[in-house]
């Protein structure tokens, strides 16, 4: 699996570890166990996924998880493994087996599209307004 994580620099948001320590750089490459980071400095660093640090998760949906890890939001699984790459502003929680997410565009709007349990976009349009399924509409 493949993580694209980005952090710029010392003002990008960190990725934070459960030391203390702060990491900013990108996210190149998972395991089930760890993550290698490849910090601004050109540095490739392996984590222990348990080491790492939520900024925010949601409740389980259809068996996935919304969890945020510096600052872009993917999804983990029951067995707790990134399964969706973290890299949306927004991301609504699975329904019907799809989530709409969302990332803010240059001019600071939001742009929206819809993912399926892999990750694959449903479509490749992106809209200013999109909503959840519920029961097929």
């Amino acid at each position: 699996m493949l993580l694209l994580l980005s952090c710029s620099g010392e003002g990008g948001t960190p990725i934070r570890l459960k030391d203390g320590t702060e990491l900013f750089g990108e996210i190149i490459s998972s395991t089930d166990s760890s993550v290698i980071v490849l910090t601004a400095q050109g540095q490739s660093v392996e984590v222990q996924n348990q080491q790492l640090v939520l900024d925010e998760a949601a409740n389980f949906n259809e068996g996935f998880a919304a969890i945020k890890i510096g600052g872009k939001w993917g999804n983990i699984n029951r067995q707790g493994q990134i399964v969706i790459i973290p890299q949306y502003d927004v991301a609504l929680g699975f329904s019907e087996g799809l989530e709409v997410v969302g990332n803010i565009t240059d001019g600071g709007r939001k742009k929206f599209s819809m993912i399926d349990t892999t990750g694959k976009k449903v479509f490749n349009h992106e809209y200013y307004v999109l909503s959840s399924l519920f029961e097929g509409s």
